[in-house]
């Protein structure tokens, strides 16, 4: 039956943070479990401080940890990814600018038959020189392909735009340089960075004691220790920047952004990016997309760490109206700087951010997806709460504080790629 109103909702409480069991084994290396769920998966993150900015050049990071199942000591990559496949296992890398985690996911059970499969990719990985080429030459060919993308090209430019000539968070590949992705230089970062000094290795699901005593004897011994490695503080452009490249294309990509503050401030800007662009009822939406028609989609994020923010506004938009879009995210952001949120848009966004901490918490794989932030950057799982009561608590006329201080359209790098 069709329904015309909206159901009654209740008020959400905060959720159960779930606590880590957490160990120091003889490596050094820290192991954090968290069991819960009702199917006999287990999920192994094993992360190490190896991220694109600790790489002397790019590429190499996210090459080594692609090419880390390519070939062991022991094994060739068929004989591992048919192994893998064989227990119905799933193991991936995920690279990030100052660390890289690879994932294990497998049936409790066989825990004890994968897990040795992982200590050889991530311990003794040998990147056979005929499987790095061909390697760079599907990166070689999906570069070429992306960088025919209006999007991909906003996204190269707009790190250039806010870091500080030099500093390796802006740092974007050349086509010359899938040339320099060679096996040495891959050994090299990997005997450098897959050490455990500053490692960590969470394990959720519902692992049998048995599965952790094999991952902490596997990853307990035979490791050597390396340097543990801080990420560096980033130097970020003294300007602000207006890139507008043409190119011929269906549309046009704009990014606008701008450098924030650490972790330690971020919690009613979050609050605040929500209004403003980040969900389907935000202002941005409202504006470019349902009244204007110049967009099928625009988002604002908040990306934040114990080191720094950046503010990101990102859209694609129709050729030709780059000028009307850029004057229309300006004028959103005086207004929330001028005037107060009204009681419906502040029910609507602690609705939205409410239900989005419930979901960080509903089974232990997100949650620790979601605390994992917080054991590496050393950040107190008390935060949430106090996320959660800012949430409950903070006003319209603190919210117009917060964009009067942060969202100044003057302060914000423009970067517009199409038919401008």
């Amino acid at each position: 039956m069709f329904r015309k109103t909206a159901p009654k909702y209740g008020d959400i409480q905060m959720p159960v943070i779930p606590e880590f069991a957490n160990y120091t084994l003889p490596t050094g290396v820290q192991l954090h479990v968290m069991r819960g769920g009702s199917q006999p998966v287990v999920k192994v993150d094993i992360f190490v401080r190896a991220g694109g900015i600790r790489a002397n050049r790019p590429l190499i990071a996210r090459a080594t940890a692609n090419m880390l199942i390519e070939g062991s000591i022991k094994h060739t990559s068929d004989e591992l990814a048919q192994m893998i496949d064989f227990y119905g296992a799933y193991a991936w890398p995920t690279v990030a600018p100052s660390s890289a985690t690879y994932s294990l996911c497998c049936l409790s059970k066989d825990t004890p038959s994968v897990l040795p499969l992982i200590e050889e990719i991530i311990k003794t990985p040998t990147f056979p020189a005929e499987e790095v080429e061909l390697y760079v030459a599907q990166e070689l060919q999906n570069f070429d392909v992306n960088m025919m993308r209006t999007a991909f090209i906003a996204s190269r430019e707009m790190l250039s735009a806010i870091f500080a000539p030099g500093d390796r968070n802006g740092r974007v590949a050349q086509r010359e340089d899938y040339a320099n992705v060679k096996p040495e230089y891959l050994k090299e970062f990997h005997s450098l960075a897959y050490r455990p000094a500053g490692a960590h290795i969470f394990v959720s699901g519902l692992p049998s004691d048995d599965d952790v005593r094999v991952i902490s004897d596997t990853f307990g011994t035979n490791w050597d220790g390396g340097e543990v490695w801080k990420t560096p503080m980033p130097k970020f452009n003294d300007e602000v920047q207006q890139r507008f490249v043409p190119f011929k294309g269906e549309q046009t990509s704009l990014r606008m952004v701008r450098p924030l503050f650490n972790r330690t401030d971020h919690m009613a800007f979050v609050i605040l990016n929500v209004a403003f662009g980040g969900y389907f009822g935000s202002r941005l939406m409202q504006t470019l997309r349902e009244k204007l028609g110049l967009t099928y989609g625009v988002s604002s994020s908040a990306a934040i760490n114990n080191l720094y923010g950046q503010h990101v506004i990102s859209t694609e938009i129709k050729n030709g109206s780059h000028t009307q879009a850029i004057d229309v995210i300006r004028n959103e952001m005086r207004k929330l700087s001028t005037e107060l949120l009204s009681s419906a848009e502040m029910e609507n966004i602690r609705g939205t951010l409410l239900g989005e901490l419930l979901r960080s918490f509903d089974s232990a794989m997100t949650a620790v997806e979601t605390l994992t932030s917080t054991i590496v950057e050393d950040v107190p799982v008390s935060s949430y709460r106090e996320y959660y009561d800012l949430v409950k608590s903070i006003t319209p006329e603190q919210l117009r504080e917060v964009a009067a201080r942060w969202l100044d359209p003057d302060k914000y790098s423009v970067i517009c790629v199409g038919e401008v």
